[in-house]
């Protein structure tokens, strides 16, 4: 229990210090890439049967 309150912690300070660095014009811009890189994966998911199992875990290939 201490160890995942020391993890907490380190976290909490860790997005403490980053947020400081940036500004919060890079902060859209980060905010922005990731909801590409989102995007990029749901489509590819939808798209494509074998990363959407990948994606899940599920390693069946289905019948050949």
């Amino acid at each position: 229990m201490k160890v995942l309150e020391v993890h907490e912690n380190l976290d909490r300070q860790l997005q403490d210090s980053c947020e400081e660095d940036l500004s919060e014009k890079e902060k859209a811009i980060v905010r922005e890439m990731c909801n590409v890189v989102w995007r990029k994966l749901g489509d590819a998911a939808s798209s494509k049967p074998s990363i959407r199992q990948h994606l899940s875990g599920n390693q069946f290939k289905g019948p050949l």
